[in-house]
């Protein structure tokens, strides 16, 4: 059974918040630079290549988004048994979420062949680009049971206060993805040179390693996965279905905007595509810190909540705001000076180049208040509110964000495009800090009267 958890005692908040935070930062930083290597080796081959990994990215993102979805559910749901100190629920969670996992990936594979060239052509890639994306994109599918066994098993580690060992898993995958990709790509003595199914199989056979660690955390280390009736497992994915299915809904939303944002970068020609890609990646690992708060936030307001410790609820919230306000002014600062040079990482090509600069410089002046937005949406979920967080997401993608990027396009083009899309996540920002404040000051209130 889980042996890391917080203290759930009254004290001081930061320090614990940070203790699960740094070992996340590794796990993150191992994700980003796992994403990193892939568009860096595979710039290597090419500018068509770079805009073809950057069409498979909503894609990727749609099925992350229904994985994310799920495992922000029985996270959730994980840490509040946690926190109420019920090792028996924990551990049947724990087992369904494995058994989900697996009934998941035999749906994916068949359905994305089936579906590709009605989704790769509706983003806008043509007869050119089509087959170096299938080319990717069937190995892909065919592996993707390690693409979602280990992001929930990580999930359900990181809600028992675990932090370490998803640290672990995560760090094996980069490492192993950063040898296997140039050797799968390129080819090295009797392996021959695989090209972007090359870096397919990088990808799939380091996940399938993390899959191995996952199980061994989880089932011999922990004693986690156990033998389930069928009533526990309905009940037990029930209870992960609460946050869950709302979380899905949001993220299988999500990637549609992101594929009708690149749509519209499509209008500006392949190059414009290949430095959107570029932009994106480079976001990720800007935006790392707070993807690891989030993670270390999540079984911290969960567990508090099941201890119905309300006022580290609030504490802990607070200083995880003023964490991604102080580090998003900072990081923005620093790309926007450096963006030339970093996209130049990425491709010898001007027009890629200049593409990628003009994101960085305008669309992420969003990524302080992205932050805020994040740590907000994953505070109502570990609350087991998924409501506000739903509305939030929806609020944010179709309401502002969409909109404001279609009349930036129309009217200043590409730089209104990327500055609108940034805008869009400022106002759904400050409207989920406002929004989580109320919900934790009704708490408050409430366990005092």
């Amino acid at each position: 059974m889980p042996k890391s958890r917080p203290k759930l005692t009254e004290g001081e908040i930061s320090p614990t918040l940070v203790r699960m935070t740094v070992p996340m930062l590794v796990a993150t930083a191992s994700i980003v630079i796992f994403n990193l290597t892939d568009t860096y080796f595979i710039g290597m081959l090419g500018g068509k290549q770079l805009a073809a990994i950057s069409y498979t990215f909503p894609v990727v993102m749609f099925l992350g988004g229904i994985v994310m979805g799920l495992g922000m559910g029985a996270g959730s749901a994980v840490a509040r048994r946690v926190g109420a100190r019920d090792n028996q629920g924990t551990s049947g969670l724990a087992t369904s979420v494995a058994i989900l996992g697996f009934l998941l990936a035999m749906v994916v594979a068949p359905l994305g062949v089936v579906t590709f060239d009605t989704v790769f052509g509706t983003m806008g890639a043509d007869e050119e680009i089509l087959p170096i994306i299938y080319e990717y994109m069937i190995v892909w599918y065919s592996g993707s049971l390690f693409f979602i066994a280990p992001m929930l098993g990580n999930a359900v580690l990181r809600a028992t206060g675990d932090t370490k060992s998803s640290m672990i898993t995560m760090s094996f995958a980069a490492g192993m993805n950063i040898i296997l990709d140039p050797v799968l790509i390129f080819g090295i003595g009797p392996i021959p040179a695989l090209g972007m199914a090359g870096a397919a199989w990088a990808t799939i056979i380091s996940r399938a390693a993390t899959l191995v660690v996952s199980i061994y955390i989880l089932h011999v280390k922990m004693g986690m996965i156990r033998k389930l009736s069928f009533g526990d497992f309905a009940g037990s994915i029930s209870e992960i279905l609460k946050v869950g299915g709302p979380a899905v809904g949001v993220n299988i939303l999500q990637p549609i905007a992101i594929g009708a944002v690149t749509a519209m970068v499509s209008g500006y020609g392949q190059a414009a595509v290949a430095g959107f890609g570029v932009g994106t990646r480079v976001e990720a690992f800007a935006f790392m810190p707070v993807m690891s708060m989030s993670a270390a936030l999540m079984p911290f307001v969960g567990q508090n909540m099941g201890a119905r410790l309300h006022v580290r609820i609030r504490d802990g919230i607070s200083f995880c705001h003023k964490a991604a306000l102080l580090w998003g002014g900072a990081a923005y600062t620093i790309i926007a000076v450096l963006a030339p040079y970093i996209a130049m990482a990425f491709s010898d090509s001007e027009p890629i180049c200049d593409s990628a600069a003009l994101y960085m410089r305008l669309g992420f002046i969003a990524i302080p208040m992205a932050g805020v937005f994040h740590l907000s949406v994953i505070s109502f979920n570990a609350l087991g509110r998924p409501g506000p967080a739903a509305v939030l997401n929806l609020s944010r993608m179709f309401i502002l964000l969409l909109p404001l990027a279609y009349i930036g396009h129309l009217v200043f083009g590409l730089d209104g495009l990327f500055f609108g899309m940034a805008m869009g996540t400022v106002l759904g920002g400050a409207l989920s800090w406002g929004w989580i404040r109320a919900v934790v000051a009704r708490l408050l209130d409430t366990a005092i009267a």
